[in-house]
């Protein structure tokens, strides 16, 4: 009987997705197949290579080259586009910020049309926020009134008034909860416009920012303090005092999560929660900071003054880039997923494309699209993430506006999904408490995680100096084994050896006295023996109680 076991000749099932995948990408093999020489480039002729051993081997580099760049550009053009669909201009006369509203609308899809309303709310809008994944949208005004909606559907998930001030709103870690920022204290409301809870630390706070992967509720308003509170703990994390008085402006760098604050007198600060101090303090404007904006990469910062004037700012150098003045106040910045930057002064809202790459030579940029609100003031910009769609709060209402190319088409699954359902955000919030960052680890300088720190100082929380230690010799060595040798920078002259001997004579120590008394007994003992033998002291006899006297050693 044959133990040997029979081959199987069954193919192995593949994917189908998988393969068709491949199969697009890869390259076909009749079109990279070369039997003509002159297809060839002039460097793989006979006449140029006559050895055919190297000819075959260089114009195979040759295929895969091709084949290579060929599955390159597939990759950019289909599967992640550059080009995020922007006006294009079919000759140089024409310019885009002639566009209005409704000939967008008719030159896009209906979908993405019906995004594009507007809502009338009494005495108008204070604040606007989105969720991380765009799907809703919650607004503020005046007199108290806070609600949430979504913009796609037209679903109103809650409506209340309450009847004082309310300044500012964000969304914590997802569209359950949301917090407002009223007259006093600052509040956290669920979906349905219950309140949940009552934060009365956060006293008088007129901006608030939430920072997602550290669950850290971040305020500042009149009374000139920074303060973070922890929303999944309830503990208060850190308290900083500016110094600098009402905050006029707040911003959140979604890079490393540093919180950016603009003052009355137009200086611009950099705040983390582990550190009780400003790490940098910047000039900006002549006047009162009205509003500031980070970029998608944290690079840049955008900083609107009470001058009129809208600068940039490079933060890995902390140079100004370029400024332009606008015609009127400026209530408010906002920058895009794809670093488009949109200025609301007066009743007007411009939005510059490409303005990172703009140097200004004492003249304003050319806009990308304008659109005028006629007898009404602008207050709050908000992009939605993963759109084209920017959200104008004004006295009158709500507006929506489309702004082609704003948007990022191709959006993380991992960090915002706005197709998830039910039990998918469920998932997410326990995903999001189980990889929560610790506040600690917000640090001002990116490159320091990761790396070695050898020693801290109390101070300075970023210097790194050696730790030290002597060896048997006297020389010392870090903790590497490096030796350094052991500088003394001791003077020679009488002043500073009369300094040392009376530093060294303030110093009590226990064994410095018991050392002390040992050498003052000594010299007793000397001294009488030196004056028993030159006779100036007699030596007593012994009486009976001498027995009873302790000896010493």
């Amino acid at each position: 009987m044959n133990s040997q076991p029979k081959k199987q000749n069954k193919a192995i099932k593949k994917d189908n997705q998988l393969s068709s995948i491949s199969n697009s990408i890869k390259p076909k093999k009749n079109h990279d197949k070369i039997e003509i020489d002159d297809e060839l480039p002039d460097h793989l002729t006979k006449a140029a290579v006559p050895n055919g051993k190297l000819r075959n081997k260089l114009i195979k580099q040759w295929k895969h080259k091709l084949a290579s760049q060929r599955a390159i550009d597939d990759y950019k053009n289909y599967l992640l586009p550059q080009d995020s669909g922007t006006i294009e201009l079919e000759n140089d006369l024409e310019r885009t910020y002639r566009l209005r509203q409704h000939d967008i609308k008719e030159a896009i899809g209906i979908s993405t049309a019906k995004k594009a309303f507007s809502l009338n709310v009494d005495r108008g809008l204070t604040s606007l926020a989105y969720t991380p994944d765009g799907r809703n949208l919650s607004f503020t005004n005046q007199v108290g009134k806070v609600a949430s909606f979504d913009p796609t559907l037209g679903r109103l998930n809650c409506e209340i008034n309450l009847n004082e001030l309310c300044t500012d709103i964000t969304y914590l870690h997802n569209s359950s909860m949301m917090a407002v920022a009223q007259k006093k204290y600052v509040y956290i409301y669920d979906n349905q416009g219950i309140e949940l809870h009552k934060l009365p630390d956060h006293i008088e706070a007129r901006r608030l920012e939430f920072l997602p992967h550290h669950f850290l509720l971040a305020s500042s308003g009149n009374t000139g303090w920074l303060k973070y509170q922890d929303t999944s703990t309830g503990m208060m994390v850190s308290q900083h005092r500016t110094k600098l008085g009402p905050t006029s402006a707040m911003a959140q760098n979604p890079s490393n999560a540093n919180i950016s604050l603009g003052h009355q007198n137009g200086t611009v600060t950099f705040w983390t929660p582990s550190t009780p101090y400003t790490h940098v303090k910047l000039q900006a404007h002549l006047g009162q900071v009205k509003a500031l904006s980070h970029d998608r990469h944290g690079k840049y910062i955008a900083s609107a003054g009470l001058d009129g004037t809208v600068k940039l700012w490079d933060m890995r150098m902390w140079k100004e880039l370029s400024s332009f003045k606008a015609r009127n106040q400026i209530k408010d910045i906002r920058f895009s997923d794809k670093d488009m930057l949109a200025v609301g002064w007066g009743n007007h809202v411009y939005v510059y494309d490409d303005i990172l790459k703009y140097s200004s030579n004492g003249e304003s940029p050319s806009p990308y699209l304008t659109h005028h609100f006629p007898g009404v003031g602008v207050n709050k910009l908000a992009f939605c993430p993963y759109e084209d769609v920017l959200s104008v709060g004004h006295s009158a209402g709500l507006t929506n506006l489309i702004i082609p190319g704003s948007g990022e088409a191709n959006y993380d699954s991992l960090e915002a999904d706005p197709f998830e359902g039910k039990g998918a955000r469920r998932e997410r919030e326990v995903r999001q408490l189980l990889d929560k960052i610790q506040p600690d680890l917000i640090t001002f300088n990116d490159d320091i995680l990761g790396s070695i720190h050898l020693k801290t100082d109390n101070t300075n929380p970023n210097a790194k100096t050696p730790n030290l230690r002597p060896d048997d010799d006297g020389q010392f060595h870090d903790d590497m084994g490096r030796s350094k040798l052991k500088k003394k920078m001791r003077g020679r002259n009488s002043s500073t050896k009369k300094y040392l001997s009376r530093k060294r004579k303030n110093v009590i120590e226990p064994t410095q006295l018991a050392l002390k008394a040992k050498l003052a007994k000594e010299k007793a003992n000397k001294d009488k023996e030196i004056a028993l033998k030159s006779g100036n002291l007699k030596q007593s006899s012994p009486s009976a109680l001498d027995r009873f006297t302790k000896k010493s050693n």
